[in-house]
């Protein structure tokens, strides 16, 4: 059985090795504490960034959906444009054809005719 100076030593080296166990905790409970303040202020920061973002988002959605319907409103007058130039070039196309229906009956006139125009 351990005399009581042993005992007495025991318990004074249990002591020291709680008290260096609690210096230990306490000293990581500290870091902790430090790093959930950093961490929490990150977040605030974070949380203000985003919400400036989202009000950003918002504003380029609704001038892109402004853009988009203004494009939409171009895109329709080309096209009525479009078919307007589709009639006009059909029509062209029909007039090249009498012309050169013209030119063919022109040219057989002059054929028929005589060279010199006093031989009436």
């Amino acid at each position: 059985m351990p005399t009581q100076e042993e005992r007495i030593a025991a318990v004074e080296t249990a002591i020291a090795a709680s008290q260096q166990f609690q210096q230990e905790v306490t000293s990581h409970i500290r870091e902790i504490n430090e790093n959930t303040t950093i961490a929490l202020g990150l977040v605030q920061s974070l949380v203000r960034d985003i919400s400036l973002i989202v009000g950003r988002l918002d504003g380029h959605t609704q001038i892109l959906n402004e853009h988009s319907g203004i494009l939409n409103q171009h895109t329709g007058l080309l096209n009525g444009h479009t078919e307007r130039l589709d009639q006009h070039t059909q029509i062209l196309n029909e007039h090249s054809g009498l012309l050169n229906e013209h030119t063919s009956l022109l040219k057989q006139i002059l054929a028929r005719l005589p060279d010199d125009p006093g031989q009436q």
